[in-house]
């Protein structure tokens, strides 16, 4: 594989980034509380519609390759956008700034920007939890299915230890630089995974960087309501495909596949051997032809 980065081409590793985007529709939406969210849209609006989202520290620029393949452009209309406090979004650092209800506000801000229809919602990590703020605060429920990447579970501990070290540097601002660099060497990380070379280091660092300390902090120990999401699994009314790298070093994706197996009403879930915290990159095809899969089950589309 290649990787073009910054008028530099370099071999890389399974976890490539290309930046390349054909058909990018890029807007900053307005929230409920003035924030402004940066979204972006790639493929054709007339295909079914899927909300991407990434996980704490990053943005949505991680999703460049997978969203840039022929399949997905073809078959899907995905918009991501940066959550609040990350990217090119807004940066506010108080509690009261993110709040469960304003994290579902930015998401039907999005979704009426792009006039999305009864979208899939595709969360990595901790954008997965999003679904729970949309349970908890929209009714009736605005999405007809969750396809989680490597997402953190509801009720259970599903961090690996070294989590609670990433945890522990992170609650320092004197260490918090410490945490960010184990945070993406485990992210990366994977048994038989190069590690990132030092340009795709410095992209990623770079984006973890431009999110304050008190912005990550606040958005980290925000409160969610899980309670109407768990109701709308049992009752069926969202359906749920739960994908994860079976070789993840930050979550054991097996703790979020037990949690929807006895709760979901419809879930199907896909191992993927080998696959890190971002399998998403290093076997986008796999993830991509999942999602296709997940998405044209759902008979009808608004």
């Amino acid at each position: 594989m290649m990787i073009i980065y910054l008028d530099r081409v370099h071999t890389s590793s399974q976890t490539s980034m290309n930046h390349t985007i054909p058909t990018l529709d890029s807007r900053l939406v307005k929230s409920a509380d003035g924030c402004m969210i940066y979204a972006e849209a790639t493929g054709i609006p007339q295909n079914p519609h899927v909300v991407l989202i990434h996980g704490m520290t990053f943005c949505g620029a991680l999703f460049d390759n997978i969203c840039s393949l022929p399949q997905i452009l073809e078959k899907l209309y995905i918009v991501r956008y940066d959550l609040r406090g990350h990217g090119r979004s807004g940066k506010p650092e108080t509690a009261e700034s993110h709040t469960s209800g304003l994290y579902a506000d930015d998401f039907m801000a999005v979704t009426s920007e792009f006039d999305l229809q009864n979208p899939i919602l595709a969360g990595w990590s901790f954008g997965g939890q999003v679904a729970i703020d949309l349970a908890a605060n929209i009714s009736p429920l605005p999405i007809a299915g969750v396809f989680y990447i490597n997402s953190t579970s509801i009720g259970s501990v599903s961090g690996r230890p070294i989590m609670r070290e990433i945890m522990t540097l992170e609650a320092n601002v004197a260490t918090s630089a410490q945490a960010l660099t184990l945070m993406r060497k485990v992210c990366f990380g994977a048994p038989g995974v190069p590690p990132l070379s030092f340009y795709e280091d410095c992209f990623m660092a770079g984006i973890q960087v431009m999110q304050p300390y008190d912005a990550r902090r606040v958005a980290m120990r925000r409160y969610k309501n899980p309670v109407p999401y768990l109701t709308a699994l049992k009752e069926g009314k969202v359906k749920v495909f739960v994908c994860y790298g079976a070789a993840d070093q930050m979550l054991d994706g097996t703790i979020l596949s037990k949690e929807m197996q006895e709760t979901a009403r419809y879930v199907d879930i896909k191992a993927i051997e080998g696959g890190s915290h971002v399998v998403f990159m290093q076997y986008p095809e796999i993830v991509a032809n999942n999602l296709i899969a997940f998405v044209q089950g759902f008979t009808t589309h608004k």
